[in-house]
């Protein structure tokens, strides 16, 4: 802004549009060569900040995707390089500008798992693989970490990765990996590392598949949601979820029934998972459950008739919504939403709503809009969409 415009002009075929990070730092990665031995790939990234000449630095190998912009202005830029042969194996190339130091470049081992992740102090994160998942060459994950200032680390765990690995405001690293083939002699297991600054890295291993990565928010909380079981009688959906606070031990919390979306975590460290049983017939209807846990506080677990419409959604302050669904849709039994709000130190409120779920949203000012469908999308019947505002003051009347 009221400034004149500039053009830039880069050698090299662009490798995704151009990244703008919060402060105006703009990064362009581009990319050279033919991937032969003679012309091999080459990936260039050029970042061009207010007020300063463009930089730009080259690594080797095939860009993967485009340049991440931190909130610093740190931009990161990894690069695919190797055939995975024994004489050619797969290596990550990554490169690094922070604002106002010279560029730097490192070379893992391993095949890409995810583009870097940067965090909001500058923390660059890269998660690669090796191996073929076999007991002669197992699944190992690596986790490097780039903290300003600071020379590289690495970190290997035994596992595949799962999810993206989180880099969050304290420094905090974290990253789920899954290990075992899902039979009786080798279930599944899951085991989340966490590597905080100046502190021993530290590794939590739960029973079941991941329900995703682990979620992470700035005051370090650390979350992962597994699930085991079939969904059979006799061997039903259970749902664990883990919960990692600074400074305090593990807290498992197991809930029968099967994972309903991604774990939700806040800033204030409230955390809500959705789970669902039943089949949904009239001997085994659909029920929801909702589980919290808040810092300081005992995990609590509440269940709600219908089949969840959404996953949870949780407040900047802790209160916690959720919705779940009934009906068929018919006359005789049509579909009714059930609005449940838990919120911190205050009994549970629910109101009912008319409609089939459509949609639910749930903002930073706890502004609760709940949109139901119903008609069946004919001539005769069109579909109308109703939009209703829901207090989640309930139980202040």
């Amino acid at each position: 802004p009221g400034q004149p415009a500039t053009s830039t002009t880069i050698a090299g075929y662009p490798s995704d549009v151009a990244q703008v990070g919060a402060d105006g730092t703009v990064a362009q990665t581009t990319r050279t060569g033919s991937g032969t031995a003679a012309n091999p790939y080459q990936t260039t990234v050029t970042v061009l900040r207010p007020g300063q000449p463009t930089t730009s630095t080259a690594i080797s190998g095939y860009p993967f995707g485009g340049a991440q912009v931190g909130p610093d202005g740190t931009a990161v830029q990894i690069a695919a390089i190797g055939s995975g042969t024994a004489a050619d194996p797969y290596r990550t190339a990554v490169a690094v500008l922070r604002p106002g130091q010279p560029a730097t470049s490192t070379t893992i081992t391993g095949a890409i798992s995810q583009r870097a992740q940067v965090g909001a102090d500058g923390t660059v994160v890269q998660t690669t693989r090796t191996g073929s998942g076999t007991a002669a060459d197992p699944y190992v994950t690596t986790v490097t970490v780039l903290r300003p200032g600071q020379p590289a680390t690495s970190t290997t765990m035994t596992g595949y990765p799962i999810g993206l690995a989180q880099a969050v405001a304290d420094g905090t690293v974290v990253q789920t990996t899954r290990a075992g083939s899902g039979t009786a002699a080798d279930p599944y297991v899951t085991t989340v590392t966490m590597l905080r600054p100046g502190q021993p890295t530290t590794s939590t291993t739960i029973t079941g598949v991941p329900n995703g990565g682990a979620q992470a928010v700035a005051d370090g909380t650390v979350v992962q949601t597994t699930r085991a079981g079939s969904g059979t009688a006799a061997d039903p959906y259970v749902t664990t979820l883990t919960v990692l606070r600074p400074g305090q031990p593990a807290t498992l919390t197991t809930i029968t029934g099967l994972p309903w979306g991604d774990v939700q975590v806040v800033a204030d460290g409230t955390v809500a998972q959705t789970t669902r049983t039943g089949s949904g017939t009239a001997a085994d209807p659909y029920l929801t459950t909702v589980t919290v846990s808040r810092p300081g506080q005992p995990t609590t677990s509440t269940t709600i008739t219908g089949a969840p419409s959404e996953r949870a959604q949780v407040g900047a302050d802790g209160t916690v919504v959720q919705t779940s669904s009934t009906g068929s849709g018919t006359a005789a039994d049509p579909y009714q939403i059930t609005v449940t709000v838990l919120r911190p130190g205050v009994a549970l409120a629910s109101v009912i709503v008319s409609g089939g779920p459509y949609r639910v949203l749930f903002d930073a000012e706890n502004n609760l809009t709940v949109i139901t469908r119903t008609g069946a999308g004919t001539a005769a019947n069109p579909y109308v969409y109703t939009s209703s505002q829901i207090s989640v003051a309930l139980t202040d009347a």
